[in-house]
């Protein structure tokens, strides 16, 4: 029996020592690779974190700090002395005029626009790599707009306008980002303007204005109505809408855009140039929009709405600055407009798109 007990104590005693010695095992080497490997992603993530938030609120910081980071801006190659340099709906071609012929440039191609002896006389880019061109023969008051496919080179008679005399122009195409929604504004020989709509039918249709002489006209593209004032008083109005955008403070005004959310941005003028801006909705009150009071007056010309927010052209330093935050938008050279949301600008032969 003594010996019985004596052999159970020496097993158990040989099980403690087995088992202490593979749990030292497993916990010395065979558990040590994965833990060293945690280790190393945890200070990976923690180092990845600080990274970034150690970035700028730069939203181009690599064109501003000198720094060997990847710049993501796309460039095309435009002549200096091009003028009505537009950004095509996809962001991928640029179109301009130079010597009063449309080049359209894109990654890969660069096309010439041949109307066959008709004079050009403004364009606008539509969606899927189509154009409208407002054409017209010399000495003829018949403007003649047509949808042109720049990959077929076909182009498509949409309608005419018949001007009231020579001296009438064309001032500009606007169409909808959502659709090919085309207005189109004309100046008359008196100083008047005058806008039209291209309806479903093909035909131009003249659209009611209470203003004769318009400063400002933008395009509130989910309500297909524009929002237009005038050089010579306070009034805004909204097309389609009976009543006009009363500000709470009078004073004339310049409509300065309207960002992705379709908020419209008002100025008031205080000796020629922006001293507050007030901005909001259409479908809304005027007495509820928000209010941004400058600290220095500013040129109507230098605000530009982008996205959901209104910014301050800084030329000197190349930079677009949030006026409702801390951000800015840098950019190559000198700042020429926003085209679908993005900055275009142009140094040394070439058109960035930030």
């Amino acid at each position: 029996m003594t010996k019985y007990i004596k052999n159970l104590g020496l097993y158990f005693i040989i099980a403690v020592i087995l088992q202490v010695g593979v749990l030292y095992y497993i916990n010395n080497f065979y558990l040590s690779g994965f833990s060293s490997n945690n280790e190393d992603k945890s200070t990976a993530a923690v180092n990845s974190t600080n990274a970034t938030s150690t970035k700028s609120n730069d939203k181009n910081n690599s064109s501003v700090s000198g720094k060997n980071e990847i710049d993501t801006t796309i460039k095309f190659s435009v002549p200096e002395d091009s003028t009505e340099i537009e950004l095509s709906k996809e962001n991928d071609k640029v179109a301009y005029i130079k010597d009063s012929v449309l080049q359209i440039v894109g990654k890969t191609e660069n096309n010439t626009v041949d109307f066959q002896g008709l004079k050009l006389l403004k364009y606008q880019w539509l969606d899927e790599g189509n154009l409208v061109v407002a054409t017209s023969k010399e000495n003829s008051t018949s403007v003649s707009f047509y949808k042109y496919d720049i990959s077929t080179k076909e182009k498509e008679l949409l309608a005419s306008i018949q001007l009231k005399d020579k001296k009438a122009s064309i001032n500009s195409i606007i169409s909808s980002p959502l659709k090919d929604l085309i207005f189109v504004k004309v100046d008359l020989s008196n100083g008047g303007s005058e806008i039209y709509k291209l309806n479903v039918r093909n035909e131009f249709e003249k659209v009611a204005l209470r203003e004769s002489k318009i400063q400002d006209i933008y395009l509130i593209p989910h309500e297909d109505k524009l929002i237009y004032n005038s050089s010579l008083n306070s009034n805004v109005y909204v097309t389609y809408l009976e009543q006009k955008l009363s500000l709470t403070q009078k004073g004339l005004t310049r409509i300065l855009g309207v960002d992705k959310s379709e908020n419209v941005y008002i100025g008031l003028i205080s000796n020629g140039n922006v001293s507050k801006i007030y901005y909001g909705s259409i479908g809304e009150k005027t007495s509820t929009w928000k209010q941004l009071s400058l600290n220095n007056i500013e040129k109507a010309e230098d605000l530009i709405v982008v996205e959901n927010s209104i910014y301050k052209l800084n030329s000197t330093e190349n930079k677009l600055e949030d006026l409702n935050g801390t951000t800015s938008i840098s950019f190559k050279g000198k700042f020429l407009k926003i085209c679908n949301g993005k900055v275009l600008s142009m140094e040394n032969g070439n058109v960035y798109i930030n």
